[in-house]
């Protein structure tokens, strides 16, 4: 007998259709409620503990270079302790020593956002080694794919010697422009020994600049020292 000549079979197709849909929404409205980790990525002595110190407590910390990863759930508020989030958010601080940063790649399948943070007092000196770790974060196949926002967090800009956001967005595009003509060289080897990099950042033939990414990425300034951490925590409150 014909499925649509039996009523009874065809209900129960029907329902059976209807709960898979159903039970494909709810995993992905799930997926989606759960995807609240934002990851505190960036060199040594950038400040990265700091602010996780800052926005976990709302109080400074010592100087301290993590030699593993801290994490939280913090329900961030605003300063008359009201919620600034629907629902708590989980943090992860990634050491920034060069043989440790490689574990935020462990994190990045559960990222909903990554705060890169940035010395603004020595990356004139150090933009290259900071552009490296920057483009790894940027290349990433979770980055891409998901197109996670990231907010490059200037910090110490309450210094002297601290240069101007625009300044440190100009010498970090720059960095990547030159490495990623050295790196689109080695894609094809990458890929077949299963590095997740992408092949290439931005537009070919056009000098590299952050708004060509399909993601969003946003450069701020900040002081962790003396608690200005609007522009950081306003952006985790929009994305969460």
């Amino acid at each position: 007998m014909a499925l649509f000549d039996n009523p009874l079979a065809l209900i129960a197709l029907v329902v059976l259709v209807l709960a898979i849909i159903a039970i494909g929404l709810i995993f992905i409205v799930q997926k989606k409620a759960n995807n609240n980790t934002y990851l505190i990525l960036g060199a040594t002595d950038a400040g990265k503990t700091a602010l996780f110190t800052r926005l976990r407590y709302n109080k400074k910390s010592p100087t301290i270079t993590s030699m593993k990863e801290n994490e939280a759930t913090i329900q961030l508020v605003d300063d008359s302790g009201a919620a600034i989030t629907k629902q708590p958010i989980q943090l992860v601080d990634v050491p920034g020593h060069e043989r440790l940063r490689f574990r935020y790649a462990d994190f990045m399948p559960i990222a909903r956002g990554v705060i890169f943070v940035v010395d603004s007092t020595t990356v004139g000196r150090s933009a290259r080694t900071t552009a490296e770790y920057l483009y790894d974060v940027l290349a990433n196949q979770h980055t891409t794919k998901s197109r996670i926002p990231i907010i490059i967090a200037c910090n110490k800009t309450d210094l002297f010697t601290a240069l101007p956001t625009s300044k440190i967005q100009t010498l970090l595009e720059a960095e990547i422009n030159r490495l990623r003509a050295t790196r689109s060289a080695a894609v094809e080897q990458q890929e077949s020994s299963g590095d997740a990099i992408a092949d290439y950042l931005g537009y070919e033939g056009q000098d590299f600049k952050f708004e060509h990414l399909e993601n969003d990425v946003t450069l701020i300034g900040c002081s962790v020292e003396n608690g200005d951490l609007n522009s950081i925590t306003e952006w985790i409150a929009d994305l969460s």
